[in-house]
């Protein structure tokens, strides 16, 4: 018969708690999928932002050369600012708020399996002592780590490509060339990353 224990390692080394990518370290994080939309939405409306913001200013520089009064361009620069200045601020609300209820909901499980012993919860967490740890302090700093997490994976995700999309309807050569270069940058992180590894590596030794 297989024991409470074993059950709670073969949920430990389940695929779920084991995730890989972006992601993966925040498996199991209550309310991920609408946090995630909710900064994707946000991130997609600074990048309108940024849009309308860098069109208005070319236009009224255009304006200045031709002679005219660049009075609309302006306005739309102005209203570019304000959408992103929106949206930002929102997006932080959004975020801290998001972050702070998946903290309150987490330690509530958590807390519920301690007092329950369900699982035998406190010696898989080290006993008394790190348990006690994790339902505070570690559970504590992870509202903050997502709040700034979330939204830059957001805007990683939905910024290059609409920018894309919107070099391509307006000069498609440059967008070309960005096309084909932009995938250059991740891999020459990566190539960094694996030789500050391997450097750390050696120096451990």
């Amino acid at each position: 018969m297989t024991s409470s224990a074993d059950r709670g390692r073969s949920r430990g080394s389940s695929p779920v708690a084991a995730g890989r990518g972006p992601l993966g370290a925040l498996a199991g994080v209550p309310g991920l999928p609408g946090a995630i939309a909710r900064a994707a939405v946000l991130a997609l409306a600074q990048t309108a932002g940024v849009v309308l913001l860098a069109a208005g200013l070319a236009r009224a520089i255009a304006d200045v050369f031709d002679g005219r009064t660049p009075g609309a361009a302006l306005g739309v620069a102005l209203l570019g600012a304000a959408v992103r200045a929106l949206s930002g601020g929102l997006g932080t609300v959004v975020a801290t708020r998001d972050a702070r209820r998946a903290e309150d909901t987490l330690r509530r499980r958590l807390l519920a399996r301690l007092l329950g012993g369900q699982g035998e919860a406190v010696p898989a967490a080290g006993g008394t002592g790190p348990a006690a740890v994790l339902a505070t302090t570690r559970l504590h700093d992870l509202g903050p780590a997502l709040a700034t997490y979330l939204p830059a994976l957001a805007q990683t995700a939905v910024v290059p490509p609409v920018l894309l999309v919107v070099l391509g309807v307006t000069d498609w050569l440059s967008a070309l060339l960005v096309a084909v270069t932009l995938p250059l940058v991740p891999l020459f992180m990566a190539l960094v990353g694996l030789h500050t590894r391997d450097q750390t590596a050696e120096s451990a030794r």
